[in-house]
């Protein structure tokens, strides 16, 4: 329950914190990079439904459901590593491949409880 109360955290002081970074305009970027980054967040605060079910021993979902959210997850990780996106173009100017590579394997292991969480849920 901790992790979930740390990653929830996480996320809600990311969404406040980019949200600000908007209003006051420090953040110089394109519409399309601002839905990716929103997207992503809704997309990654779903697993956290797995994490939590896992840690109060509910099932909200059919495995089906994280079945598909899983693979569907794991593929935006790491697909971005391949293919250019607007949320990556962007990166890539602010600190280059090799930090954005770096950045989004430390974002992953960040978020390996939440894909673990899945996987349980999925019952692989």
């Amino acid at each position: 329950m901790a992790l979930l109360v740390f990653y929830g955290g996480y996320t809600l002081f990311g969404f406040s914190w980019k949200g600000y970074r908007i209003y006051t305009g420090q953040d110089k970027f394109s519409w399309p990079v601002l839905c990716e980054e929103l997207a992503s967040l809704l997309f990654i605060g779903f697993g956290f439904i797995a994490m939590y079910d896992l840690a109060v021993g509910q099932q909200t979902f059919k495995p089906l459901v994280w079945q598909i959210w899983l693979p569907a997850a794991l593929a935006a990780a790491f697909l971005p590593l391949f293919v250019n996106t607007p949320k990556t173009e962007f990166s890539k100017q602010l600190i280059g491949q090799k930090g954005l590579a770096i950045g989004m394997v430390v974002a992953a292991l960040l978020f390996s409880p939440v894909y673990v969480a899945a996987w349980l849920m999925a019952g692989f």
